[in-house]
């Protein structure tokens, strides 16, 4: 009998698209499987849609619904409901292709030491218009022990991959302290120490649209810091990948500094071009670290001096 798989599909506010994201599971040439949605406090007509299908495939569908809690939490949610060997994640506005479980059972059924597979995407807009393939955009994207290119570049995400369940129940899923880049700690925690499986065919569509593409960038690079700062304090870490580590971390710090220097905050700024510097010394780092410091200690002398001329005045 084939392995069971569990589909992860976390949906907030997907109504628009949902419909299309579960038939496309309905509808795999892998005969056994379980779908999992869980909807994190979505508003719009998502709840409704879904639970016309729970009525249709009560075997095969199953909803669960949460306050507003973030992808991180939503995922895990559906991982402690999961009876699969195999787990497989799928954004609420993604879309498999028909082949896309048989496949990558198949890979990992065959080679047994690999903890997880990804597989390249068409990148589509939200009309399904196709735009480009997923892998034509990434430079490090490889198999085996790929820690070191994860470091460089992050070239999968969640509903490209199939893994075994018993890898996820060792790292402990994901870090619901870590949003927008809760992925991307996941692997760097799994590939550290497991190889990590390719298929270059495009089995998936993922959908680019204005309600994914919409992210805090701040926010984003803020926890991708959290992602790097894990890992380079880890106590598991070589000397390749710190030194790694130190470019990627010095290039964040700078990038959220000259966030703070455009928009004026130059005491927040000052502070992230100096641990940028720390972690990775460059010229450019220190002119933009010492230019801030000049206009906080500017700003601090201006505002003393509008304080005390009107004490004065008065």
């Amino acid at each position: 009998m084939p392995k069971l798989v569990s589909i992860v599909i976390p949906a907030y506010n997907c109504g628009e698209f949902i419909a299309e994201t579960l038939e496309s599971v309905l509808n795999q040439t892998y005969p056994r499987f379980e779908i999992i949605v869980v909807d994190d406090g979505s508003t719009d007509s998502t709840e409704g849609i879904v639970r016309g299908y729970v009525e249709k495939h009560p075997e095969k569908v199953v909803y669960y619904r949460q306050e507003n809690g973030g992808a991180a939490k939503t995922r895990n949610v559906g991982l402690s409901h999961a009876k699969g060997e195999y787990i497989a994640f799928l954004d609420g506005d993604d879309i498999f292709f028909p082949e896309k479980l048989e496949k990558t059972i198949a890979f990992l059924e065959q080679y047994h030491n690999y903890a997880l597979v990804y597989t390249d995407m068409f990148l589509i807009d939200d009309e399904g218009h196709f735009l480009k393939h997923w892998l034509e955009s990434k430079k490090y994207f490889d198999q085996g022990h790929i820690f070191i290119n994860l470091l460089k570049e992050c070239f999968f995400i969640p509903s490209s991959v199939v893994i075994r369940k018993e890898i996820l129940d060792q790292v402990g899923g994901f870090d619901e302290n870590i949003r927008y880049t809760e992925d991307a700690d996941l692997w760097l925690r799994i590939a550290k120490h497991h190889q990590i499986g390719l298929i270059k065919e495009p089995l998936v569509k993922w959908r680019i649209h204005q309600g994914n593409t919409s992210k805090d960038i701040k926010s984003g690079t803020e926890n991708m810091i959290k992602v790097f700062e894990k890992q380079f304090f880890s106590s598991d870490i070589n000397a390749e990948a710190k030194k790694i580590l130190r470019k990627r971390l010095a290039e964040k710090y700078f990038d959220l500094g000259y966030h703070g220097y455009r928009i004026s905050d130059y005491r927040w700024a000052k502070d992230l071009f100096l641990k940028s510097f720390l972690f990775r010394p460059y010229w450019k780092t220190g002119v933009y670290g010492v230019i801030s410091f000049f206009f906080f200690c500017f700003a601090k002398v201006q505002s003393k001096e509008i304080y005390y001329g009107k004490g004065v005045g008065q």
